[in-house]
């Protein structure tokens, strides 16, 4: 087993390399010390011998004075540097008596955001376990400044979190594992069990119940509650813990009561299973944490095969697409804003771009339809949805959703008010094709929502996006709803035919449909463009609220899924409710021309 130390400076590595020694050295491994450097320009990968004697390098002095606490037999003498990664197991020795060595090896990271290569790169190192270094909360919002955070969060192996030194030599630790019954506490007892020699003597469980989760106000009555709580907690854990000794507090502060059970049993370690950041924050963060005689760490689970696989293909992705440059993002970003305001533009750009899309489908034009089709703005506030959906940017979504609302509302009364004004409108092809969606239709959408954001990306590529506006087609749909409509409310007030007045409804709601499936489809094209050049969601959040900050966007994006299906399945059902009837009504034609041809003819 690997086990891998990421640090910052000389104090985070003297801190974990006892740890990393410990570790490495009870699962018969080697120990893989990794120093992050913020700096300029590409990422680069160093190998730093570890020197037989002091040298002036802080981060190879501090591993050296670490080393001198442990026996002389427990590390393996240096070696020369290579670029082999290294390795989990230990090499081969010709007596299977001889204690386990430890290797370690050093490397040094420089890129801008190690952190994040770093957790990029583990799929390759084979890392098992991870130790990170607990750094005083930074009151800035910076990435740079909670990059701990980063990995606690993302990287892909079993990750552990500590503060202070362990006792100087080799010998067994005496640990305490806490839960609170909704934690990964089986994590913790393996990893206590390790550092204990094997030793279920040494290891102690505290199991912490709050008063308020129960009911009664008898201490004893909610002490017994707690008791069988943790009693089906152990049940379903994998560890020994027949010779552990257990207590149960009923405590809500869950600082205060390992204080309390540590000053009455002396402790080296309490490590506590979670992944829940907020509470790994309060508990290494205390007021009195500095004063603490023994160490304290968090250590959460390798994430789930689901989750490594969906990093792996993203990072497969990331690594193929062209990413999107700082520069590229300020340059979109500023454009998406300004163009997705409703402002005087934009309503002037939306009243002309309907006007001439209604009167080219009254003349059944289909150039001047395209014409309309380029003066249309409505793919703009789009494609900032979508960007804003994946960075988890609420102002612009904002601003994209009231002009994509305001400007439908506005194109629809202008088609609406102009089939009034127009006398003898006879419905013909240029309309009817825009009231008979199917799932054609949905992957067009999607595909121009896919050209339109990586045009938008590439100003080389910018020239492109008027032939994306003319394959998405934005504006005909809701003036020809419009003008369906306004034509279905003549047929009421004129008393026409039933036939003819439910045909015009019908085109107004498939003409409807097909403009709610673009705009599902285009957003959600964009969306997985932005996400594939590298736009994740931005934290602007206190650290507490980023897990709240970067899960909104997915909800949303799951949502526009769930959304395109349901309207794939709509036109689906509706196209073959559509050829039901008129198999019924026209036994003897032809399927190719079962869906136009009754419908032309009722309503001339």
């Amino acid at each position: 087993m690997l086990i891998a130390i990421f640090a910052a400076d000389e104090n985070d590595t003297a801190t974990l390399i006892p740890w990393g020694i410990r570790f490495a050295h009870a699962n018969h491994g080697n120990l893989l010390v990794v120093c992050g450097k913020r700096s300029k320009g590409k990422q680069k990968w160093k190998d730093i011998r570890l020197p037989a004697e002091p040298d002036e390098n802080p981060i190879t002095r501090a591993i050296q004075d670490a080393i001198k606490t442990f026996p002389d037999d427990l590390i393996a003498p240096p070696e020369p540097a290579s670029s082999t990664q290294p390795t989990a197991e230990q090499p081969e020795s010709s007596a299977d008596d001889m204690p386990h060595q430890v290797h370690i090896q050093i490397r040094e990271l420089n890129a801008p955001f190690p952190e994040r290569v770093f957790t990029d790169s583990m799929q390759n190192l084979d890392i098992g376990l991870l130790l990170v270094p607990a750094h005083e909360p930074s009151k800035s919002n910076r990435i740079e400044d909670n990059w701990e955070q980063h990995l606690m969060r993302h990287a892909s192996c079993e990750t552990m979190i500590l503060r202070g030194r362990p006792p100087t030599g080799n010998q067994p630790l005496s640990i305490l594992v806490v839960t609170t019954g909704d934690d990964e506490t089986d994590i913790a007892l393996i990893r206590s069990l390790q550092l204990a020699g094997r030793t279920p003597a040494l290891v102690s469980i505290l199991f912490v119940s709050r008063q308020s989760e129960h009911i009664s106000d008898d201490i004893n009555i909610e002490t017994k509650v707690a008791e069988r709580q943790f009693q089906r907690l152990l049940q379903n854990m994998k560890a020994e813990t027949q010779n552990m000794q257990k207590t149960v507090v009923i405590d809500d502060n869950l600082s205060s009561a390992i204080e309390k059970h540590c000053r009455a049993n002396p402790v080296d370690l309490v490590i506590i299973g979670t992944r829940n950041l907020k509470k790994i924050e309060k508990l290494l963060h205390a007021t009195d944490a500095g004063k603490s005689s023994y160490a304290l760490g968090a250590v959460r689970e390798a994430d789930p095969l689901v989750h490594r696989l969906w990093k792996n293909f993203r990072h497969w992705i990331r690594q193929r697409v062209p990413q999107l440059q700082r520069d590229g993002r300020i340059r979109l970003v500023e454009w998406l804003q300004s163009s997705s305001q409703f402002d005087f533009d934009f309503i002037a750009l939306i009243s002309l771009s309907t006007l001439i899309a209604t009167l080219g489908l009254i003349r059944n034009s289909a150039s001047v339809v395209i014409g309309a089709m380029l003066v249309a703005p409505l793919m703009t506030p789009l494609i900032g949805a979508g960007f804003a959906l994946v960075q988890g940017n609420e102002k612009l979504i904002r601003n994209a959703a009231h002009s994509i609302g305001f400007g439908f509302a506005l194109a629809y009364g202008l088609a609406i008010v102009t089939s009034w004004c127009v006398p003898e409108i006879i419905i013909q092809s240029e309309m009817l094709s825009r009231g008979a969606p199917d799932m054609l239709d949905l992957i067009v959408a999607f595909l121009s929502g896919i050209a339109a954001a990586y045009a938008m990306g590439r100003p080389n590529l910018i020239s492109a996006l008027p032939g994306v506006v003319i394959a998405a087609a934005l504006v005909p749909p809701v003036a020809t709803s419009g003008i369906a409509l306004g034509l279905w409310v003549e047929g009421l007030i004129w008393f026409e035919s039933a036939s003819t007045v439910a045909d015009r409804l019908d085109l107004a709601i498939g003409s409807m449909l097909l403009f709610l499936t673009n705009i599902v489809a285009i957003t959600l094209g964009t969306a997985v463009v932005f996400w594939a050049v590298g736009i994740d969601s931005r934290v602007e959040a206190k650290p507490e609220d980023t897990r709240q900050r970067r899960i909104w966007p997915r909800y949303w994006f799951i949502g526009f899924v769930v959304l395109s299906l349901l309207l794939a399945g709509l036109m689906t059902w509706r196209n073959g409710i559509h050829r039901a009837h008129e198999r019924q009504n026209h036994p003897d034609q032809p399927a190719e021309f079962e869906a136009e041809s009754p419908r032309v003819e009722s309503i001339d």
